[in-house]
């Protein structure tokens, strides 16, 4: 009989169903035999079935096509998977090594495509490789029925559904693809400690926002694209999926918005797939221009996606619903912050009456763990991607909080303002640079706020000590942000406006390159405030860069006799005023005070470890040499620009212009190279 099937079958594969093997019963020794052949799409028929291919006497059968018997139901990837280079071979070992793998990340960061695409070209399960999507599945109780429905394993009287599920992968090692784990957290993992107690060959590849937390799992975070320029990953991702609905898209659109609107949408594939199919009818730029308004912009996602991928706040929204009552009010409170934050940053904005600091500490890293809140790789820093801080900040403008929740974010700031300006002369200068940029843009938010408010002195306060601590490093943003409080003081003017005229002298001159209106400035500050010290340090800088020697020293004179000796931790504007004023001394040839005012100096740096003291010390000692000992005052000019220029310090373009004014008449060339630098 076997013979006639084989026959009339004229050299194809002949198949029989799983129903044909139970009738059969176990395959004889001898003659002929069922062998397993994987799983069919049949004509007809909605989902794979298992199938045996009729073989006699060991003879092999007929090949049946290798795509048409992959036993499974992962869909075949027909494109290249965009910015995934690292993250592919890490899945793929991942999978090889162990028995459970998770994919942890953001909704819409592309965890199911990433894992689609693994499944599709994992060859090494006999037993297949099979998608499980559990977005729809409202419990955790009906994770095991999911799975059984995508394996096609029938209910058995008297038998639970894993144990069927367990029989129907006993002997073939499979690949299972729990997709969105998140909202059946708990039934996932009971599910997978299940099949991993009964010994099954299973390996089990997840996706979720968190991780599972079940043994022997390795759990792999899968960040957004990088937005590194026009030749990212996101913008290469942005082009192909806006060539879609534009062909031309990558000949005529500007590159360079292509990739400003990617950082914008933070690298995020989901974000970028939206905006991309806008570009039928917009341009990069007038998504850019309306991103404020970007959960109602970024809509009309694939129609075959799942609902919460057709829009983005849909996406967001799926995540935020997900969190407790407080890991939401938790949130809500430090999307506050611009950029990144700190722990004691999300204590002081987050924490209340009925949550105290441990508490918002623990919500922190749950929310880390949930994917909403990334952390510093190499510091406790943590940062939320601008779509979930847009999200977060809606829910806080409803939840009528807004106003408090922004009042204590600016008095944080006034705070760390303070704490930067205080240290930024010390040792840890060249740390706090990077502490420095990393609050800009905070401390612009609080000011502007403060200002919206009616709360001038608060935005002046936090401007002059973040903008005075920036000097140090050549960074002189920060008065720009209250430029127009200078054309038009109020009538009330703040406390420190004084200090605030001073250091918005210092802009005028340093980046405005206006000495008359930097003058002009200082004067102001000094006759608001005679006793100042920033505008004694301004108006003495001045004359220096001016060659007025005499009125340099005539501002700052009194200035240093009531301060007295520089000693104890570096300290400004301080030092500013003690570096002028040896400078001062210096050139008029007033000695031996210049010489005690630069061993002072010398001193200092000494005593407080600080680079920057010791800079400005080098650079005294640099001038009052020069003059006697040429090539000990030129090596000391050099060293203090070695000093400063790995941290950014400002003093280091001082020694360079002094370098070069100095080798003007001994070596030309080295003048010319060393102005080109300070110029640069």
């Amino acid at each position: 009989f076997a013979a006639r099937v084989l026959g009339a079958a004229a050299g194809r594969p002949v198949l029989a169903t799983m129903a044909v093997r139970a009738l059969v019963g176990d395959a004889p020794t001898e003659g002929p035999a069922l062998v397993d052949s994987g799983a069919l799409l049949l004509r007809g028929v909605e989902r794979p079935v298992d199938t045996d291919v009729l073989v006699i006497d060991g003879v092999d059968a007929p090949k049946v096509p290798a795509g048409a018997a992959r036993r499974g139901n992962v869909p075949a990837v027909d494109e290249t998977l965009v910015g995934r280079d690292r993250e592919l071979p890490l899945v793929e070992d991942a999978i090889a090594e162990g028995s459970v793998v998770t994919l942890v990340g953001i909704g819409g960061v592309g965890k199911t495509t990433l894992a689609q695409h693994v499944g599709a070209n994992a060859s090494q399960f006999p037993g297949g490789v099979w998608l499980v999507p559990l977005a729809e599945q409202s419990g955790g109780d009906q994770v095991a029925a999911r799975v059984a429905h995508e394996l096609s394993v029938a209910s058995t009287a008297g038998e639970s559904i894993v144990a069927g599920i367990v029989s129907k992968l006993s002997g073939r090692s499979t690949l299972l693809i729990l997709d969105n784990c998140e909202h059946v957290i708990f039934g996932v993992a009971d599910f997978v400690e299940e099949i991993l107690a009964s010994a099954a060959p299973v390996t089990v590849l997840a996706t979720s926002r968190e991780a599972l937390h079940v043994s022997g799992e390795r759990v792999i975070p899968i960040r957004p694209l990088a937005t590194d320029g026009p030749e990212s990953a996101a913008a290469e991702l942005f082009r192909r999926r806006a060539a879609g609905v534009l062909p031309t898209f990558a000949e005529v659109a500007d590159q360079e918005e292509v990739a400003e609107l990617c950082r914008r949408l933070d690298g995020q594939p989901l974000a970028i797939e939206l905006a991309a199919s806008r570009m039928g009818s917009l341009r990069p730029a007038d998504v850019l221009e309306h991103l404020e308004e970007r959960f109602r912009l970024l809509t009309g996602g694939r129609r075959t996606a799942v609902e919460r991928h057709q829009t983005l706040r849909a996406a967001v929204g799926w995540s935020y619903d997900l969190l407790s009552e407080s890991e939401r009010r938790t949130l809500d409170r430090i999307a506050i912050f611009a950029g990144r934050f700190s722990l004691d940053d999300a204590v002081a904005v987050a924490s209340d009456g009925s949550v105290d600091a441990i508490e918002v500490v623990d919500q922190v890293a749950r929310l880390v763990d949930r994917s909403l809140v990334e952390s510093h790789e190499t510091e406790p820093r943590f940062v939320l991607l601008e779509t979930v801080r847009a999200y977060a900040r809606e829910q806080l403008g409803s939840s009528g909080d807004a106003e408090r929740i922004a009042h204590l974010h600016a008095e944080r700031c006034r705070a760390l303002a303070a704490s930067i300006l205080r240290d930024s002369p010390g040792p840890r200068c060249g740390e706090l640079l990077q502490e420095y940029r990393l609050r800009t843009a905070d401390m612009q938010e609080a000011v502007r706020w403060a200002l919206d408010v009616g709360d001038t002195n608060l935005a002046v306060e936090i401007t002059t000590d973040f903008g005075w601590a920036g000097v140090t490093w050549n960074m002189r943003e920060a008065p720009g942000w209250l430029a127009h409080l200078v054309e038009e003081p109020p009538a009330d003017l703040p406390e420190r406006w004084s200090a605030f005229l001073a250091l918005s002298s210092n802009r005028a001159s340093h980046v405005a390159g206006d000495p008359s209106r930097a003058f002009q400035l200082a004067r102001a500050a000094r006759t608001h405030d005679p006793a100042e010290p920033w505008a004694r340090e301004a108006l003495s800088q001045l004359h220096l860069f001016g060659g007025r020697q005499h009125e340099a020293l005539a501002e700052i004179e009194a200035v240093c006799t009531d301060l007295g000796p520089p000693t104890g931790p570096a300290r400004v504007p301080e030092l500013w005023i003690h570096g002028n004023h040896a400078q001062a001394l210096i050139a008029l040839g007033r000695e031996p005070e210049a010489g005690d005012a630069v061993a002072g100096l010398q001193r200092w740096a000494e005593e407080s470890g600080s680079p920057v003291v010791r800079a400005v010390a080098l650079v005294s000692d640099g001038l009052h040499a020069i003059p006697h000992d040429p090539s000990v005052g030129l090596a000391a000019l050099q060293q203090a620009i070695r000093i400063s220029e790995p941290i950014g310090l400002s003093v280091g373009m001082l020694a360079q212009g002094r370098l070069a004014e100095a080798l003007i008449d001994v070596d030309p060339l080295a003048a010319a190279a060393e102005l080109a630098t300070f110029f640069a």
